[in-house]
């Protein structure tokens, strides 16, 4: 199944190289990340945009057959266009919608600094991973999102970053002022 969004082949790759179970359909994609089952983007439905108008209550139930035990449901629609011609039903207070650009880039350019302050780098040592996972937390409470659940979605998430990492599969970059990720 060809994949139009610049955004989900890349995710798509990056899931598959975090050892997440990648399930092609006729009608759909699943992804599932048995390792981290609160990832809700590690553990989704992904429909292509090929028809001009998607049935949301369909999307549904291929999540519920797919992930019976959730508490939440992840569907992504593979489209280019943040409007475009796509229709999308959604009669439902229960579930937004959400419409994400994704940047590419023709070149990389060295990380820059400001009065020798490194502004970004890539996490290295223990103390860089656990600044990440301790800002991650920090921003969850403080949007109301965090809970034991969240917090270890957080772990495994900031372990399968760090495990991309080490194998020079990825890259995740940090801001780092006087040597403290902010």
């Amino acid at each position: 199944m060809g994949i139009q969004s610049l955004g989900y082949r890349t995710d798509l790759k990056v899931r598959q190289l975090a050892g997440l179970e990648i399930t092609e359909h006729e009608s759909h994609i699943i992804v599932r990340s048995k390792h981290n089952p609160g990832f809700w983007w590690g553990n989704f439905v992904l429909i292509p945009s090929k028809q001009s108008s998607i049935d949301l209550e369909n999307c549904i139930g291929l999540f519920r057959d797919a992930f019976p035990d959730t508490n939440y449901i992840a569907i992504g629609i593979d489209s280019t266009e943040a409007s475009g011609n796509l229709t999308l039903n959604l009669n439902r207070e229960d579930l937004h919608v959400g419409v994400y650009s994704v940047l590419a880039a023709n070149a990389l350019i060295e990380p820059t600094s400001v009065d020798g302050n490194t502004i970004m780098l890539p996490p290295e040592s223990d103390h860089d991973w656990s600044s990440a996972t301790e800002l991650q937390v920090a921003v969850s409470q403080e949007e109301g999102l965090y809970s034991v659940d969240h917090d270890s979605f957080l772990l495994r998430s900031t372990a399968e970053a760090r495990s991309l990492c080490d194998k020079r599969q990825g890259v995740y970059f940090g801001a780092f002022v006087d040597g403290q990720l902010c």
